[in-house]
């Protein structure tokens, strides 16, 4: 159940970092009513830390340099903040396999609570994700 929860979690802060990095008209609006955002802005985060506690995850892209992983890295930290959870980032510098598969593992060997992966190719890192999810 707890699996199930942390999985449904993930996938909803993936969700939301997806969103939040391709939001392309988002910051023209909201220059223009900054006043008004202050107020929930305020309430929304006395109220993250409480509903999260110390969640760790883990999100691993297939690399660092291209520009669509670091956009959903500043999305899905943004997400993180909001939520009042830890959000780190792990990738390869290139798309290597090996890489991809030694940060899947330091994230399981640093007690990380869930583990949001895009995967280089469909079975490149599966045994490492099946040993993740078991442990």
């Amino acid at each position: 159940m707890k699996k199930r929860l942390l999985a449904l979690f993930s996938c909803a802060a993936l969700l939301a970092a997806s969103i939040t990095g391709c939001g392309g008209s988002k910051p023209a609006e909201s220059a223009a009513a900054p006043a008004g955002s202050e107020a929930p802005a305020e309430s929304t985060s006395a109220a993250a830390p409480a509903a999260a506690g110390d969640v760790k995850i883990a999100l691993i892209t297939m690399d660092s340099i291209d520009q669509h992983w670091v956009t959903l890295n500043e999305g899905a930290q943004k997400a993180a903040g909001e939520l009042g959870v830890s959000v780190t980032f792990m990738s390869p510098n290139t798309k290597d396999d090996a890489q991809q598969i030694e940060c899947v593992n330091n994230a399981v060997a640093g007690g990380y609570q869930a583990i949001i992966v895009a995967a280089n190719g469909p079975d490149a890192i599966s045994s490492a994700l099946k040993e993740a999810a078991s442990s």
